[in-house]
């Protein structure tokens, strides 16, 4: 690829409301990983405030990161 990357992990969503408020769903997030023969996400509904939905959605991806390459090598 242009980046010559061997996986791609990803977060999207909305941690929790800002200043401004929304009216989407909060703390709705997702963490995606993408390799050569894998395609993988998952989706998250936390309940914190915003900034431990942070935390956690960047744990998460993290965790399936570490999880994939696991399988991989097994």
């Amino acid at each position: 690829g242009a980046l010559a990357t061997d996986l791609v992990l990803a977060v999207t969503g909305i941690a929790g409301p800002d200043a401004d408020g929304t009216d989407k769903l909060v703390a709705l997030t997702f963490s995606g990983l993408a390799g050569p023969d894998l395609v993988l996400v998952k989706q998250f509904n936390w309940k914190g405030d915003r900034w431990e939905n942070r935390r956690l959605s960047v744990e998460a991806a993290l965790k399936l990161a570490l999880e994939s390459l696991t399988e991989v090598k097994t």
